[in-house]
């Protein structure tokens, strides 16, 4: 579980077997910080034209794919279009 190293020690023990106080810790970080963040993140993605359906043609993100990527995207571009694809339905949920 590699997440769990952004979480400092707590503890002696080794960084592979995480504490019980350094998984609440985590659970408290995802469900009270991470998780009200996703619709803003999902409404944000969005906006730039990463969609659930794709880029949006005429967007900001469409500009980015063109001018910079072409077909070939990878990195970043390819992991805001991911989320963008996923966290659409957080966004369309939370509306509801």
């Amino acid at each position: 579980m590699p997440c769990l190293y952004i979480i400092p020690l707590l503890s002696d023990s080794p960084p592979h077997l995480p504490s019980h106080l350094q998984l609440k810790l985590l659970g408290f970080i995802m469900f009270w910080i991470l998780a009200p963040l996703a619709p803003l993140a999902a409404g944000a993605l969005s906006w730039l034209g990463f969609t659930a359906s794709g880029v949006a043609a005429g967007s900001a993100a469409a500009a980015v794919q063109s001018g910079i990527y072409g077909a070939f995207t990878t990195g970043v571009f390819s992991l805001f279009q991911s989320w963008g694809a996923t966290l659409g339905g957080v966004a369309a949920a939370a509306a509801l």
